[in-house]
């Protein structure tokens, strides 16, 4: 099993007396490259990992925006996972992978490409009486969010401003986006958490501006 980001000791004591060793465990990180048509995870623990992505090219000389939220299976638990996304992977292309196990989370694109990652949105926060995280307030017209809770679930939350996931009914260039206004990802069988929790993980992609921000839950 894959711990979190970073390096654990563990402790390993045999049944002989005074036979306790001290082991360093070192945690691999997601690892995500993105190629001509494919993008490929590495590291991928035994639950699969949850990719959130975001493309826009020209097709037929139109603009054409393709979304991507897949729960991705490591059916040969080589640790190895590859995607071929519909439409291929053009230069403005954002990827975002969360490990359904650890948490674990990785965001990239190609090499070639100027991705614009932004710190996540703290001010943005919208907290209960009891301090919990239940919305993000954001001064955006669309966004694609999803939430992974580690060795539970994921859910996506897909809002565009005064939509049906727009929690505050309004187009006022403004989308209020409720964690438990989110639709369940594949093999999640719990209903989406209305408050999120330490160590749950956030990921967000502006497929209007191309932005994205990501985080995982401290408090």
């Amino acid at each position: 099993m894959r711990l979190a980001i970073g390096a654990a000791l563990l402790l390993l004591c045999s049944i002989g007396p005074l036979n306790a060793q001290i082991i360093e465990v070192i945690e691999t990180p997601l690892q995500l490259t993105v190629a001509d048509g494919e993008v490929q995870i590495q590291n991928v623990g035994p639950r699969g990992v949850v990719l959130l992505g975001a493309t826009l090219q020209q097709e037929m000389s139109i603009p054409t925006l393709r979304r991507f939220s897949e729960v991705l299976e490591d059916a040969d638990q080589d640790g190895i996972v590859t995607y071929k996304p519909q439409g291929g992977t053009p230069l403005r292309g954002i990827w975002v992978a969360i490990d359904c196990e650890s948490g674990s989370l990785v965001i990239g694109g190609r090499p070639d490409y100027d991705l614009i990652q932004l710190p996540f949105p703290v001010a943005s926060e919208m907290r209960d009486t009891n301090g919990m995280l239940a919305a993000l307030d954001e001064e955006r017209s669309e966004l694609d969010l999803v939430v992974v809770r580690p060795r539970v679930g994921a859910w996506l939350v897909r809002g565009r401003d005064g939509g049906s996931r727009d929690a505050d009914g309004m187009t006022n260039g403004r989308l209020l986006v409720e964690f438990d206004n989110g639709t369940a990802l594949s093999g999640t069988l719990e209903p989406s958490p209305g408050r999120l929790q330490q160590s749950d993980v956030i990921a967000a992609i502006d497929t209007a501006q191309m932005e994205v921000f990501a985080t995982a839950v401290q408090e």
